[in-house]
């Protein structure tokens, strides 16, 4: 049973008639002394109340403030994963031989830089890959796979027009749900030598990264395998070689490890709808791309993406009268084998109404 943390008007109240109770004809009235007296000591000693509950709330991770949840994490051996920079490769040209210093920046037409943390050289083919890093952290340094881009100052030999080859694994700083998650699971799940759990923990250590899934076995006796997604889509090659790097320098020094990044099964979805007469369907629209969107959000790699689910958005949207849903036309299976790590993906909406 929790103690009871009374407020001030009890708290006065209590003390005003233990005063009675030692003095029947002592005056308790709202304009008394006694009364104006009492009121200021139950105001202090609400405050201590709040302060005890306050404190005993620090004691445990599920209702710690923010900074002392760090704390506990910290005290664990837990990291705090911060907002992560993109990372991935640029390819550029020029005459053979001639070098790229790191730290060449290069920006792109919506104005993101990046800069180089490799010296590059032109080959004999006139071509050079260099790693690279976006300089704003954040999902606003992720880019689509070849954008164009331009050296802000071409090294000499060295053409300004280059092409970022892959971009990603740039995300936000972890919230505090997701390190609460975290310090949940460790404390369920203490390190063990590396099973299942320790290398999912591991891949969600490293910036970047924000959903993992581990799979011993998948490719025979002494394998495991990590699928890992950075914001819902799959990681860079340079991102997965980040978490190759420090799972290997975490896991035990045996068996054989491999960072594999799932194949997304693009869904998509399409309807006909009979609305009220006052509802429109651009409205509709954004309310169910937003719910199928946290329904696809909780998949992973090997659900089943349930058209009854689908259906049920729908039938949740209010103004929507009635439905028919042609694609898809039925529940759609993703796999998760020796060969395969699928997971679902919503693709176009599309809605008509009839």
């Amino acid at each position: 049973m929790p103690f009871p943390l009374r407020k001030l008007p009890q708290i006065r109240d209590d003390m005003l008639a233990g005063m009675r109770n030692l003095d029947p004809d002592m005056d308790t009235g709202e304009a008394s002394d006694n009364y104006i007296r009492s009121s200021g000591i139950a105001s202090a000693v609400e405050g201590l109340y709040q302060y005890m509950g306050w404190g005993v709330n620090q004691i445990f991770p599920d209702t710690a403030d923010l900074d002392n949840l760090q704390r506990f994490a910290r005290a664990r051996n837990i990291p705090i994963v911060l907002d992560s920079n993109a990372i991935g490769a640029i390819a550029l040209t020029g005459v053979v031989d001639a070098e790229i210093p790191a730290g060449t920046i290069a920006a792109v037409s919506d104005g993101n830089q990046y800069r180089t943390t490799a010296i590059g050289t032109i080959d004999g083919t006139g071509h050079a890959t260099v790693a690279a890093k976006a300089l704003n952290a954040g999902v606003i340094g992720n880019q689509p796979n070849n954008m164009p881009c331009t050296l802000q100052e071409a090294p000499p030999g060295i053409d300004a027009n280059a092409t970022l080859l892959e971009m990603g694994g740039g995300a936000p700083a972890e919230s505090v749900t997701k390190l609460l998650s975290r310090v949940l699971e460790f404390l369920r799940s203490p390190p063990a030598g590396g099973n299942t759990t320790d290398h999912v923990r591991w891949a969600m250590e490293v910036p970047g990264v924000t959903a993992a899934w581990c799979y011993p076995k998948r490719r025979g006796s002494g394998t495991v395998d990590i699928a890992v997604m950075s914001n819902g889509e799959p990681p860079t090659e340079s991102l997965r070689i980040a978490v190759a790097a420090y799972v290997d320098g975490k896991a035990p020094p045996y068996g054989d490890r491999m960072i594999v990044g799932p194949e997304q099964i693009v869904i998509a979805v399409t309807a006909s709808l009979v609305l009220r007469d006052d509802v429109l369907l651009s409205s509709v629209l954004a309310l169910a791309e937003a719910a199928l969107a946290e329904y696809f959000s909780t998949l992973k790699p090997g659900d089943t993406i349930y058209l009854a689910r689908i259906r049920s958005i729908f039938t949740n949207i209010p103004g929507v009268i009635d439905y028919t849903v042609s694609e898809p036309a039925a529940n759609v299976t993703t796999l998760v084998d020796a060969t395969h790590v699928q997971i679902g993906k919503l693709g176009a909406v599309t809605l008509t109404e009839s």
